[in-house]
């Protein structure tokens, strides 16, 4: 799943300033433009992000993780950080104001908290180029963090005429568990003459037999399979049926 953020570089006025939250570089740290050393000068860049509505159906439309409730964007010279402001939900614009003319690189990621923290759930970044007096539309993309999902229990075996809750959880690629929508989750129960399963991942047993059950992370596409064993209970206990796994 991606996300889009627009990004206006150049002269703009009318939408709110940003004050800077760290020391601009001198000009002789910055960046060469082309055509060799330039006079440094300043501009704006303006950075607009949007939440979809709840009405909007379409995939394409569906831009930010449903769980995010703040973008961090932040803009670096090199890699040394020039500014730092966070975007709320239902999002809007800001600016940020004296931007040295270089190539400045900016960088956005979805976040769970409200003011810019938490585990990120979508990054991604770009280099622009600022000059004086210009404007400069950029579409910034961002992807899922969601490298992979992790089932619990496992394995997963349950009597005919039983419920047992399956945990899903979305992990990235340092392992660090990443908060989504409850209804980015989509089960899928192979034979459903031996198991069915409901949308929050409530496994039913119905017949003794074996089968798999599939979650899928629909924001990031990533999921995880496993096989699943009913069987009928015993006097002495439980007879399972199925014992391997899948994926």
């Amino acid at each position: 799943m991606r996300v889009v953020i627009t990004v206006l570089l150049g002269v703009t006025a009318g939408l709110v300033a940003m004050g800077h939250l760290g020391c601009s570089p001198t000009p002789s740290e910055l960046p060469a433009l082309e055509g060799g050393p330039q006079e440094a000068e300043a501009g704006k860049v303006v950075v607009t992000a949007r939440w979809p509505e709840p009405s909007e159906e379409s995939v394409s439309a569906r831009l930010i993780p449903a769980a995010s409730e703040s973008i961090l964007v932040e803009l670096l010279a090199g890699s040394e950080l020039l500014e730092r402001v966070v975007i709320a939900r239902p999002g809007g614009s800001v600016t940020f104001e004296a931007i040295p003319a270089a190539y400045i690189t900016v960088r956005a990621t979805a976040r769970p908290g409200t003011d810019g923290t938490g585990v990120a759930q979508a990054a991604g970044d770009k280099q622009v180029r600022v000059l004086d007096g210009q404007t400069v539309q950029v579409a910034l993309v961002l992807g899922s963090t969601v490298e992979s999902i992790e089932l619990s229990p496992t394995p997963i075996d349950l009597l005919a005429g039983e419920d047992l809750q399956v945990t899903a959880t979305a992990l990235n690629g340092a392992g660090e568990v990443v908060l989504v929508a409850p209804g980015a989750w989509q089960w899928l129960v192979a034979n459903t003459d031996v198991a069915q399963v409901s949308s929050t991942g409530m496994l039913s047993g119905i017949f003794e037999g074996s089968t798999s059950l599939t979650v899928t992370e629909t924001e990031s596409g990533a999921s995880a399979s496993r096989a699943v064993g009913v069987s009928w209970g015993t006097a002495d206990g439980v007879v399972t049926v199925n014992q391997g796994g899948v994926g």
